[in-house]
């Protein structure tokens, strides 16, 4: 047993905290506090938040479990002395048996307080006693039971309406959304989620048309330049990579191609042709680019089969788009994922009933990937056949990588009753649903595009009806109820 002029020795760290701080400082693991009340009361009564110092020892050995201060709310206890505040944690620590003490020093304004084991609380103050010194317990008598109920994170809804110019292009990109501006300046610009407000960043000087990403950040854009008023036809077009912080011209793709997507493939850029390209027979395949050559090339993969069709119906038929895993691009097509290994496509993933309705929106896992296909979520492994993941969520329009290995769906709502996002987390097979209301989304709204920045820790989901975009901490979202992915 460390004696108590051993307890308040040590590498003396000080920082102004306040009860956030503290809190943090509290739960963790192994630490010696010592608080100066920099009031003018000895007791701390009527003291600031901001007016503790902290100093950290590194003495004492307690483990405590991550969520021992999940009920700690901060904004509860502005007014609450240091006497009081620590009381209100002695008792929320004996439920982790941990003890939660206060050494006499014969200073009324110095405050050295330590976390020990609850069976080394009377050791200790029987040692202080001997030794001329006193510790005083901070928490109850005997440990309590029970814990006082765990606050929720604040959901702490952020708005911003995006309205006032007209955006022919919207695209969610995980950390914000792509805008391709109608009215005024001929621009296109990223709202970056990583920070509230959003940033607004200039991607390109252009009516964005088509955009594509590729892991690095580099990104290849198609658009026009010059007034919407202007025929398409007889307005420039901008096609352009942009990457290390240079911009590079593409050549024009082959004559009556139209791009429907833009990707990346390794060290290819991709474009898939519009179906109206494959009706016209004026391509069967995606084409391919590289940076320095001077003309696109068809890709070695089957081609696309088009559906009949006639002069008042055509129905829909490309199933293509583009995918990840954790080490290799991927492009989706006819049904299966290609990936480019010494200079060939090559088959590597099954999607299995994929619809030409659908946009293939995806996320990567390991090897695999999981894909939205027919409202519904499929796990793509090499060499197995696709399995059906989250059964019995249906309306599934998109989803995007979360935090902490979770996964959000978007839904489409027929019913005001349905949730608006679901959090999956694949590993431990569990799932929450996120109610509309957390995003001040009433009647039949949804979110055409969504996503989660990690710089923020902020889910956000774009409204087209109002044109805004709207966010809410992760936190709260990981924090709703669990149900298990087997009983839905």
């Amino acid at each position: 047993m460390a004696s108590v002029a051993q307890l308040v020795t040590g590498d003396k760290r000080l920082a102004k905290l306040g009860w956030d701080e503290l809190a943090a400082r509290l739960a963790t693991r192994g630490h010696t506090f010592v608080l100066e009340d920099e009031s003018d009361a000895a007791d701390g009564e009527g003291r600031e938040p901001r007016e503790i110092a902290v100093a950290l020892a590194n003495l004492s050995r307690v483990t405590l479990p991550a969520d021992a201060f999940a009920w700690f709310d901060g904004r509860k206890y502005d007014r609450y002395s240091t006497r009081a505040f620590l009381r209100v944690c002695g008792r929320a620590l004996s439920a982790h048996r941990a003890a939660l003490c206060r050494l006499e020093t014969g200073d009324p304004i110095r405050w050295c307080v330590v976390v020990l084991p609850w069976a080394d609380r009377d050791p200790a103050m029987l040692a202080a006693r001997t030794a001329g010194h006193r510790i005083v317990s901070l928490g109850p008598r005997k440990p309590h039971a029970k814990l006082p109920a765990a606050k929720p994170p604040a959901a702490g809804l952020r708005r911003m309406k995006i309205a006032g110019s007209h955006h022919v292009y919207r695209r969610g990109t995980g950390d914000g959304l792509v805008l391709g501006e109608a009215r005024g300046k001929s621009i296109t610009t990223l709202l970056d989620v990583s920070t509230w407000p959003p940033r607004k960043r200039e991607l390109a000087r252009c009516h964005c048309e088509r955009i594509g990403f590729a892991r690095d950040g580099t990104y290849a854009i198609v658009g026009t330049s010059g007034a919407l008023s202007t025929p398409r036809a007889e307005r420039p077009i901008v096609f352009e990579l942009h990457g290390d912080g240079e911009t590079i011209a593409i050549p024009p793709p082959p004559a009556d191609v139209v791009a429907e997507q833009l990707g990346f493939v390794g060290d290819d850029l991709v474009l898939l042709p519009s179906e109206p390209t494959y009706r016209g027979k004026h391509a069967q395949r995606p084409f391919a680019w590289r940076p320095g050559h001077k003309r696109w090339a068809p890709i070695d993969v089957p081609a696309v089969k088009v559906a009949k069709f006639t002069k008042r119906d055509f129905p829909a038929f490309c199933r293509d788009g583009f995918a990840r895993t954790a080490d290799e691009d991927l492009l989706l097509w006819e049904g299966g994922a290609y990936a480019k290994r010494r200079g060939r496509y090559v088959r590597v993933l099954e999607l299995g009933d994929v619809s030409p309705y659908d946009e293939l929106s995806n996320v990567a896992d390991g090897d695999g990937c999981f894909v939205v296909a027919r409202e519904a979520i499929v796990e793509a492994r090499p060499g197995r056949k696709p399995v059906p993941r989250l059964a019995g969520i249906g309306r599934i329009d998109g989803i995007a990588a979360a935090l902490d290995g979770a996964i959000v769906a978007r839904l489409i709502r027929p019913r005001p009753t349905l949730p608006v996002l679901v959090a999956w987390w694949p590993a431990s097979r569990e799932y929450a649903t996120v109610p509309a209301k957390l995003f001040g989304l009433t009647g039949k709204q949804w979110f055409t595009e969504h996503g989660v920045a990690a710089a923020s820790r902020l889910a956000w989901g774009y409204e087209a009806i109002t044109d805004d975009l709207r966010a809410i901490s992760w936190d709260a979202i990981a924090a709703l109820p669990r149900q298990p992915e087997s009983a839905t």
